[in-house]
Order: structure tokens, then sequence, then C-alpha cells
């Protein structure tokens, strides 16, 4: 307005030849674009900030699941050692383990163990078997005594204050055990001792009497 007033005490052009001329709307087009301009700059820079944000908190949480994941493997590998080193050593049914003279133990029951920013917790579960020697749920029609269900659970807080969580499950098996099986009629004719139990699947599927589990 105040160039179109200043006009006004000119001869050439007029002020209303000059607030309607090129020169007068082009400078207003030139406000208008800079302002657009900066508000998709302003857009562009927080997209890009989102973006690089969100791929920044992905990264870090591909790699605490990928630390997570190792520590589950180690709690698999240290069961496998206690597995070898005696099948009565897997006694508790929720457990952390530790290293003792080199080797790795089961700390107690209820207990768990810590790695760096994880917490590692493994739980045994039996095994039940249905009449086709198959994994059932349980109960099922008997439990298999040499074979135990392990779960390995690693709990973590994120760094963004989130609690995550990864489980791994394996089986065991006591492979060098040894049955005792009587599965002829003159072997249940001569009913069962101390030690001894009876199966209604074992032997060639008709039952039998075995080594009772200590």
């Amino acid at each position: 307005m105040r160039k179109c007033f200043v006009a006004l005490h000119t001869e050439k052009p007029s002020w209303k030849e000059f607030c309607n001329s090129k020169f007068f709307h082009t400078k207003g087009q030139s406000l208008l674009e800079v302002i657009l301009a900066l508000a998709l700059f302003a857009l562009f820079v927080t997209a890009f900030g989102s973006l690089a944000t969100g791929g920044f908190t992905a990264l870090t949480r591909g790699d605490e699941y990928a630390q997570a994941g190792f520590v589950a493997q180690e709690g698999m590998e240290a069961l496998l050692s206690i597995r070898n080193k005696g099948w009565n050593e897997l006694k508790y049914s929720e457990s952390g383990v530790d290293i003792q003279n080199g080797e790795w133990t089961l700390k107690g029951e209820g207990s768990f163990d810590i790695a760096g920013n994880f917490t590692r917790t493994i739980f045994l579960y039996p095994v039940c078997l249905d009449a086709s020697n198959q994994i059932t749920s349980c109960p099922g029609l008997f439990t298999d005594a040499h074979s135990k269900q392990a779960i390995v659970r690693v709990q973590w807080e994120t760094s963004h204050g989130q609690s995550q969580e990864l489980m791994r499950t394996m089986y065991l098996a006591n492979w060098e055990s040894k049955e005792w099986i009587e599965d002829t009629e003159g072997d249940f004719s001569d009913g069962t001792f101390n030690g001894t139990a009876i199966s209604p699947v074992l032997g060639d599927g008709d039952g039998a009497i075995t080594l009772q589990e200590l």
C-alpha cells in the first residue's frame, strides 16, 4: 500500500496502473511462492526426520532381537551340556543357568539368570504320549520318563522402555536310558515287584512291566 500511495504523487505511471502492473503482482506471487516453498521444505524435513528416526528404531530393535536370539541359543546349549552330564540334573521346572567349576548347571527352582541387558529363564515340562507313542498335550495316555520339553525365555526392555520377550523351544531325550521290558503272559503272571511299573502300551503294544522311574 505504501508503494501505491507514493505512486499517487507521480505522473507516470498512475497509482492504478502501478498497482495493477505486472511488477506489483509479480512481487505478490513471489512472496506466495516463497511461503509455499518454505512449507514444502518444512514438510519434507519433518517426513525425512520421521523416516530416519523410524529406520534407526527398527535397526536398534533388530539388533536387540539378534542379541536375544544369541542368549536363548546359549541357554539351549547349556541345557544340552547339563543333559549330557546327567539326566537327573534336569530336576527343576523353572530355573536359570550358571557356570560352576567350568560347567553349566541349573541354579535352582524359581530362579533366572542375567545376561547383559537380558533376563533368561528356562522352563522344563514333561512330555506326554498317546496310544501311538506320539507327543500330545498333557495329560496324555502316559508320560515319557526319558524326554522333556524345554522352553528358553529371554526378556528385555528396549531403549524406548518397551518390554519384549523371545522364546525358543526344544526337546531333550535321555538316549542312553535302558528299559527292562516283560511283555509275555508268563512275565505278567510273575506279578510286579519293588522298583517296577506297568505300562499299558510299551512292548509290542499290549502292555509291559518296566523299571520304575526313580
